[in-house]
This record gives structure tokens, C-alpha cells and sequence, in this order.
């Protein structure tokens, strides 16, 4: 018998035995696991459809917003159009989820810089256009809100690295939701003379309005209410844990009825229960072992998860035609603007959405894939998957619009208001004083 025999034999008998063994799962109750992943597969299919079809049908509407340069309202005006705002939200019922393919809609906040100024720019869904004109009205009574078109189809994904080039990157935070980010109200000057609030928003304007002919900066949030309290009760529970505190535990149905009934059976059914007397005392020495530090972090944990939240996807785009395009300058710029913000908690750049070069297999046709999804992305407001939480403070503090004393000739302002002259002014050369 040769080896070749010997070997085709082997393969025979393996094939046979495999097939044996996996008829016998098939037969003894196995096939349900197959039924119930290809179940999987065709509702994630079905889904993915109907939700495609809902987002495809959706209407969207660009404003462009601009105050007047006396504009006095700090971000927590913002912060309440924010509130306002989160009135978009809507809860479905089963045949909006499961027929229609319903989606929590978004709004899109943007600045746009280029050589001209920075453009406050808002793409929200068209039914939502009076709530949203109406929450930014309440705050800023002389703003301007026109509708625009979408300044982004100049750049049609074909022509990349033809007519025009371009770098993107996303983010995400570096720790949990619970975290905050530096807000407005640690934006503070202690030795400014007039105001000691410092704008956040100053430095991002002065770089995307820092800009030459042919080139454009772009910052993008992506926002949609956090309908789901999960991120809310992780915040509190983490609270709890920092203070080396047990976090409540969720009865058992057993349980429950036993408390329910009042009786003392309850008591000793329920587990891991301590004396009250003994447990607060726990309580107070973990409380004293605490350093300033961290009582202060778990207040601003505990303030965080207070506050209405949105959840956010976070990008920035930098596009030129390709005589001026200057990737390195321009991106430093960008990349460095996010670090006033940290505190708790920071941005970290998204390594999966990237428009850097490769390092290995196909680098440039793996570039342009990845700057050809960047731009897509950006143009379509893609909220594929599920990003990061922002409570109205933190969302506030990184869009707003600029008060009187942040100057800037690069921010789009409305002309200033008209109003009559003062009763002492003369008239006339007889009506000056005489010296």
C-alpha cells in the first residue's frame, strides 16, 4: 500500500467520522442551535434593511446661526437650548421599531472654517426645525437662524487626491461616560481684571478661521438624546464604589414578595444584609479615608450623571485643494485644541476611523479607502454605531456661540443693532460748550 493510499484513506474516514459526529448533534436536539443562529442573521438582516429604508426617507434641514457681536449669553445658555432640544426625543411603539425601522434622529452641530470666518452650522431633521429655532431663540433673542444648503457636496468623493485632499480622524472618550470632561465652569481667569470667564469656544474659532484660500476646517458632533438611563446608573454606582461604599443590589423576586408582605421573613431571606448601625459606620470610615482628590471626582461624578445626556459621535476634517493642502500644520493645530478640555476625562483618537497611512499591505489603495469612508461619512452625518455620552454641560462647553469679550474677526456675527442717540449729543456747532 503506498503512502498516497494511506493517506487519501485517512481523509476518507476523517470526512466520514465528521459528519457521523455532527449528525449525531443534529439528531440529539443540536439543530436548535442552528435554527436560532440563522434566526439571528435574518433578523439583523431585516433590520439593518428597514432601518436603512427609515434613515434614507428621513428630511434634514441646514441653519446657520449667527449672534451679534454684543452677544453677552455664556454657554449655559447653551447648555439650556441643549435642554430644550432634548424634545426630539421619541419613544416608539413596536410596530415604529419592528415595521418601520424607527431611529432615534439626531441633529448635527458643526463649525465650518475657512478663509472667510467660522459658520455655526446646525443639520437637523426637518419636523424638528421650529423646536430647535425655538430653544435658540428663548436664549439668544438676536440671533440670526437662515436655512442653507449643505456645503459639504463641493466635495464630491471621486475627485479625492484629484482636485482636493483631506485628513479625518474620529474620537472617543478615554474613560467611562460617568467622567467628565473640563467644562465651562472650570474655564476661570483669577487674575483677569473684567471678566474671568475664559471661552472655550476663542481657541477653536481662532484655528479654523486661521486659514488660507482653498482650504477648510470642519469639527462635527453628531447628537441624539441618551434615552436609556444605563449611563446614569453606572455613573451612580461608580460614585458609590469610589466612596468604598456596596452598591445596592437588586432584590429577587423572592425577595420582593417578602418585603412586599411586610413580613420578617423578608429580612432573613434577604442576602448579604448588615445591620443599619454597623453599615453606616463602614460608610463614614471609607468617607474618611477619601483624599480631597477624590471626594472631588466623585463629586463631579455625581454632578455628571445629574444632568440630561446626549449621546455623541465626535469628528474633525481637514480638506484642501491639493496646491495648499498642508496636512501636518493644519492637524497639529486641530489635535491640540482638544486638550483644554481635559479633565476626568479626555478625547482619544478612534483608531478605526482614520485617514493616516497604513503601515503595511496595499498602503495606498488602503489610504484612499479610508479617506473615500472619512468623507462619506461626514457628508451623510453617519450615527452607525453607538457613541459616547455628553451631558448638556459638557456639550455646551464645546459648542456654544461666542460671547462679547471672545474677539475674533474670523466668527460670522450678525450687524449690531441700531438704536437712538443719546439726549446730550449736539446738534449744531452752537450747542458745543464753550471753553
Amino acid at each position: 500500500m503506498t503512502t498516497l493510499s494511506i493517506y487519501l484513506g485517512f481523509l476518507v474516514q476523517t470526512f466520514f467520522a465528521y459528519f457521523a459526529n455532527l449528525f449525531d448533534v443534529i439528531i440529539t436536539g443540536g439543530w436548535l442551535v442552528f435554527v436560532v443562529l440563522l434566526g439571528a442573521i435574518l433578523y439583523r438582516s431585516y433590520m439593518d434593511s428597514v432601518q436603512t429604508k427609515y434613515i434614507m426617507a428621513m428630511k434634514w434641514s441646514f441653519l446657520r446661526i449667527r449672534v451679534p457681536e454684543e452677544n453677552t449669553r455664556n454657554p449655559r445658555s447653551m447648555e439650556e437650548a441643549f435642554n430644550a432640544m432634548h424634545g426630539i426625543e421619541k419613544k416608539p411603539d413596536l410596530l415604529e421599531i419592528y415595521l418601520d425601522g424607527y431611529i432615534q434622529s439626531w441633529v448635527s452641530l458643526e463649525l465650518r472654517g475657512t478663509h472667510e470666518g467660522v459658520s455655526f452650522i446646525m443639520r437637523v431633521p426637518t419636523g424638528n426645525v421650529p423646536l430647535v429655532q425655538s430653544a435658540i431663540y428663548a436664549q439668544y433673542p438676536d440671533a440670526e437662524i437662515e436655512e442653507v444648503s449643505d456645503y459639504m457636496t463641493n466635495y464630491p468623493v471621486d475627485r479625492i487626491e484629484k482636485d482636493f485632499d483631506l485628513w479625518a480622524t474620529e474620537f472617543n472618550l478615554r474613560e467611562p461616560d460617568a467622567y467628565p470632561i473640563k467644562t465651562y465652569v472650570e474655564f476661570e481667569d483669577e487674575f483677569a481684571e473684567e471678566s474671568r470667564y475664559v471661552d472655550s469656544i476663542a481657541s477653536i474659532t481662532e484655528v479654523l478661521g486661521n486659514v488660507k484660500p482653498g482650504e477648510e476646517l470642519w469639527m462635527q458632533i453628531l447628537a441624539r438624546p441618551a434615552i436609556l438611563a444605563d449611563w446614569k446608573t453606572e455613573g451612580k454606582e461608580l460614585a458609590l464604589k469610589l466612596a468604598g461604599r456596596d452598591t445596592p443590589k437588586k432584590p429577587s423576586l423572592v425577595e420582593q414578595a417578602f418585603v412586599n408582605l411586610g413580613t420578617t421573613v423578608g429580612a432573613v431571606v434577604s442576602l448579604g444584609a448588615k445591620p443599619e448601625e454597623k453599615k453606616k459606620e463602614k460608610d463614614m470610615l471609607g468617607l474618611l479615608k477619601l483624599t480631597p482628590g477624590e471626594v472631588d471626582l466623585i463629586k463631579s461624578i455625581q454632578r455628571n450623571v445629574s444632568k440630561a445626556g446626549y449621546e455623541c459621535q465626535f469628528r474633525i476634517m481637514y480638506v484642501a485643494a491639493l496646491p495648499v493642502y498642508s496636512r501636518r500644520m493644519r492637524v497639529n493645530a486641530m489635535l491640540g485644541l482638544l486638550r483644554q478640555f481635559i479633565g476626568a476625562n479626555s478625547f482619544a483618537l478612534n483608531g478605526r476611523f482614520t485617514t493616516s497611512r497604513p503601515t503595511y499591505g496595499f498602503v495606498s489603495r488602503r489610504q484612499m479607502q479610508r479617506k473615500r469612508r472619512s468623507l462619506k461619512r461626514m457628508q451623510q452625518r453617519y450615527f452607525g454605531e453607538s457613541g459616547f455620552v455628553l451631558n448638556v454641560e459638557e456639550l455646551a462647553t464645546m459648542y456654544h456661540f461666542p460671547v462679547e469679550y471672545a474677539k475674533g474677526p474670523s466668527i460670522e456675527r450678525t450687524k449690531a443693532k441700531r438704536g437712538e442717540a443719546p439726549h446730550n449729543v449736539p446738534l449744531s456747532s452752537s450747542d458745543l460748550p464753550i471753553a
